[in-house]
Parts: C-alpha cells; sequence; structure tokens
C-alpha cells in the first residue's frame, strides 16, 4: 500500500502522465510504464518509465539510461523491464509464415520489417585496425617522409574495432575482434571459409565499454605483431581521409607511445534479433568508399556468446544465410545489451522461458 500510494502521488503531479502497466517486483520497487507520449516529449523514440524508490524519490527514465539512476538494483530493473518489453505488442511470426514472408521480398542482407521487433534500431558504424604500441621516432620519420607507413606500422600490435552507434542510445555498441594473423581477419571480414574448419570463418570478439581501452583479456592474450605484408594490408585497406593518430598519454595510445586508427569501413548500420546473447547487425557500407572496403563489413553478421570450449563471444558474416532470422522463434527481445558471456545465464534460445510456449509454433 505505500508504494501504491507513491504511484498515486505521482498520477496526481503529473497529469500527462497516464498509467499504462504496474508491475511490483520482489524489491518492492515499483515501475509504472508510460504511454509513449508526454507533453514534453513528442514521439519518444523508446518507452519511457516512472521509477519509485523505498525512500520516496521518484525517477523518470528510459531504459537506455538507466546506467544513470541511482538507488536501484539495476540487474533485477533489468530483468523486469525487458520482461515488460518481450510482452508488449509485435507482429509475430510461425515457422511457416516466416518462409512464406521471405518468398514474398528479397530479404537478402536486410532485416524485416520493423513491426517483427521489439526494438528496432538504425544508425552508423565505423571499422578501424588500430595499432599499438609506435615509437615517436617511428610516428616523426613518417612525419618527415623519411619512411613510408607500412614501415612505421609494422612490428606492433593490431585488433579491429567494430564501433555502432545506434539513435537514441547514448553508448556505442562495440565490439573488439582479435585474430592471430592477418589472413584471419581478412578471412571473417569477407566472410571467407576457414580452411582448418571448412566453415565460416569466425572471429574473437572481446566486449568492452564505449571510449575504454581493450579490456585485460586482450593485454593478457598474446597480440598479433605485424609483419610487413600485414602492415602492407593495412595500408592498402586504409581511408585515408578517415583515419588518424593517436598521440601519446590519450585514450587508445600508451603512456609514451602513438597509436595509428586505419579506418577501413564506414557505413550505415540496422540491428535485427537481439537478445543477451545474439546479437544479429546487418551493415550497408558508404558506396562512396572503395569496393575493396565495402566488402569488409556489409550484409548479415552474427554476434554470439557461446559456452564451448569457454564462455566467450565469436563473430562471422552470414554468407551462407543471408536472409534474417525469425525474431519470434529467435526469442528477440531488443536487448542491445553487451555482457562478457562468462556473466550470462542465457547461452542459446532453448534457456529462455519463451521458448517454451513457441517451440511447437517455431
Amino acid at each position: 500500500n505505500e508504494f501504491k500510494d507513491i504511484v498515486n502521488e505521482v498520477n496526481t503531479k503529473s497529469s500527462e502522465i497516464e498509467s499504462k502497466k504496474l508491475e511490483i517486483d520482489n524489491h518492492n520497487n515499483v515501475i509504472v510504464k508510460l504511454k509513449d507520449e508526454l507533453t514534453n516529449l513528442k514521439n519518444p523514440s523508446e518507452p519511457l518509465y516512472v521509477i519509485a524508490f523505498p525512500d520516496n524519490s521518484v525517477t523518470i527514465a528510459k531504459k537506455s539510461d538507466l546506467q544513470e539512476v541511482n538507488n536501484i538494483e539495476l540487474k533485477e530493473f533489468n530483468k523486469l523491464i525487458d520482461g515488460i518489453e518481450r510482452n508488449k505488442a509485435v507482429t509475430k511470426l510461425t515457422k511457416t509464415e516466416y518462409k512464406e514472408l521471405l518468398k514474398s521480398e528479397d530479404y537478402s542482407g536486410i532485416p524485416l520489417d520493423d513491426k517483427y521487433y521489439h526494438s528496432p534500431k538504425k544508425g552508423e558504424f565505423w571499422a578501424q585496425m588500430h595499432i599499438r604500441g609506435i615509437l615517436p621516432e617511428e610516428y616523426e620519420n613518417y612525419k618527415s617522409k623519411k619512411i613510408p607507413l607500412w614501415k612505421a606500422i609494422r612490428n606492433h600490435s593490431m585488433h579491429v574495432d567494430l564501433r555502432n552507434k545506434f539513435e537514441d542510445m547514448k553508448s556505442l555498441l562495440q565490439f573488439v575482434i582479435v585474430e592471430s594473423d592477418i589472413e584471419s581477419y581478412m578471412n571473417v571480414m569477407e566472410g571467407k571459409k576457414d580452411l582448418k574448419t571448412n566453415k565460416t570463418a569466425t572471429g574473437l570478439v572481446i566486449i568492452k565499454p564505449s571510449a575504454m581501452e581493450p579490456s585485460e583479456r586482450i593485454k593478457e592474450k598474446k597480440d598479433m605483431l605485424l609483419d610487413e605484408a600485414g602492415a602492407k594490408k593495412v595500408v592498402d585497406l586504409s581511408i585515408e581521409s578517415k583515419s588518424y593518430w593517436i598521440s601519446p598519454n590519450n585514450i587508445g595510445a600508451t603512456k609514451d607511445k602513438y597509436a595509428y586508427m586505419s579506418t577501413i569501413c564506414v557505413g550505415n548500420v540496422k540491428s535485427g534479433t537481439m537478445r543477451s546473447d545474439f546479437k544479429e547487425i546487418f551493415f550497408v557500407p558508404d558506396k562512396n568508399i572503395p569496393d575493396k572496403n565495402q566488402n569488409l563489413f556489409n550484409g548479415r553478421w552474427i554476434f554470439k556468446a557461446l559456452k564451448v570450449p569457454n564462455p566467450l563471444w565469436w563473430a562471422f558474416k552470414a554468407t551462407k544465410t543471408e536472409t534474417p532470422c525469425n525474431p519470434h522463434c529467435e526469442i528477440d527481445s531488443g536487448n542491445f545489451e553487451l555482457k562478457p558471456a562468462d556473466k550470462l545465464s542465457q547461452l542459446k534460445k532453448e534457456d529462455y522461458n519463451e521458448w517454451q510456449n513457441r517451440k511447437d509454433e517455431c
């Protein structure tokens, strides 16, 4: 009753707010789901929530802003909100309906219509080969044209940063792809076959927060050092007008050494099926960049957390199955959050409660 009184007080003071759904979790945090429009926000792109806390303080927030909300157990709150989000009205597709839909239109390399997803988003992306540890003398020799770029970056470590800026999200959806040699990087980005497994090449993915240095797991892993062929490949792919240097003691570089951000692909991005362990993303490269660069991040990509042999994230370009998966049968929840694989309790669709109600029709 105490918490209901808080909600009543909120609704009384804010006449423009109309309660749509009320949920009370076992921590007594009262959640009032709002309608999609408030007087001071025209056509908000995502639902707003009134959060009433036990200390009688009240916060209005979007789900993407929740990292800034105090006095609440975010894990429990997100669990509750995810349940609300998954149950809101979307156009559901049975297995038969999904197959018929794919026959009616060419969906190769693009997501289904927005109405089939819980939280469809679009935005822009950029991919960069991130080379670190470049000595000041190497940088100066390159800048003074004493040596070519490939010599300045040779024998230094490299990984690929893939950043996605979706509309209405404050933080970037960001992946770090780590491979052992330049050929493996190219196989992953071009969606080629891994000769060892005879399957589409997959790349190890490290999860890291936006604008932060790669996690300790990258530092613990023996970084790939660019040999001459690898350094020349980086230069060949580098879009000069979009690439840049990072000075020492700045984010992306080390305390006393330079870094080079070789931009290799840019363009637009759309989300597909998104759940905690599975991210389906569609890339459309900028038509103004060279063809060889457009072939790197394009079409349908899958980012998946796997348990075997160890809980890790992996990525691959879905060249064999370019059409989007069925959001209903793959338990789409519109979840854009990225967590390390060993922190996830669900690593396949069968782990979700919704699967029990859908498996017969899927």
